[in-house]
């Protein structure tokens, strides 16, 4: 009769932690996309400043073309800077949609828990009714599923046209 409990207590423990290990990825990713950023960062000034030292060592450095090119230069470091942040967002939005889940997933073991609780309690008689607590229908199972409103609607042969009610009901 525990048993329900303890795997509900467990089952949440279990999805504390994944969300914890989840978390400690999105850091390490936030670390790395921080690294990429300066690299990229690093990479378009050292280009331009490359650039610009062979401009101004050829005598060019106010012509038309070293100017296109140090825009070129930038323009290119943009759109990777652009790139990687479109790479962060969309690894945040993964993430939420998984926390979401993972969310989902816990109320989903928690109502099995106490639904299984349930069927022990009433398994032990405490419900009434026929054997184990579940009514009993003449010539069919004991075994249903639950309905609309929380009835129960049994799989059985029964024909429950011909079924009167006894007066006093």
């Amino acid at each position: 009769m525990i048993l329900p409990v303890l795997t509900a207590i467990f089952q949440n423990k279990a999805n504390k932690a994944e969300k914890r290990a989840q978390q400690a990825q999105r850091e390490q990713q936030a670390i790395r996309a921080a690294r990429e950023r300066r690299d990229t960062i690093r990479a378009t000034r050292m280009a331009a400043a490359q650039a610009e030292q062979n401009a101004e060592s050829q005598n060019v450095y106010a012509s038309s073309g070293a100017l296109g090119g140090q825009g070129s230069i930038l323009t290119q470091g943009n759109a990777n800077l652009n790139y990687l942040a479109q790479q962060v967002n969309a690894a945040n939005q993964g993430a939420h949609w998984l926390d979401k889940a993972a969310q989902y997933q816990q109320n989903v073991s928690f109502l099995n828990g106490v639904r299984d609780l349930a069927l022990q309690f009433a398994g032990a008689g405490f419900g009434g009714g026929g054997a184990g607590g579940i009514p009993q229908i003449p010539g069919g199972s004991q075994m249903g599923t639950l309905g609309a409103f929380g009835t129960r609607s049994y799989n059985s042969p029964v024909d429950y046209t011909s079924y009167r009610p006894t007066p006093g009901f």
